[in-house]
């Protein structure tokens, strides 16, 4: 368990960072994606450490709806 929460701490360290999108995805997980959802991220690659990651700008349509709504 250790490695996966490592990994996702990592990942989640350059999301919206350096010019970095907000979400981020390994590449285990995008590799379990469809090709749909494939389509929706860009492959980086970092050299640390040493490997290709994925990342992307997802929005929830209704979520951000209704946050524009509560902030208005």
């Amino acid at each position: 368990m250790g490695d996966v929460v490592n990994e996702a701490s990592k990942l989640c360290s350059k999301g919206n960072k350096d010019g970095n999108a907000p979400v981020q995805v390994s590449g285990v997980v995008h590799n379990n994606l469809n090709e749909t959802y494939r389509g929706f991220l860009q492959m980086r690659f970092d050299l640390e450490p040493v490997g290709f990651r994925y990342e992307g700008h997802a929005v929830n349509v209704a979520m951000d709806k209704w946050f524009t709504e509560q902030k208005g």
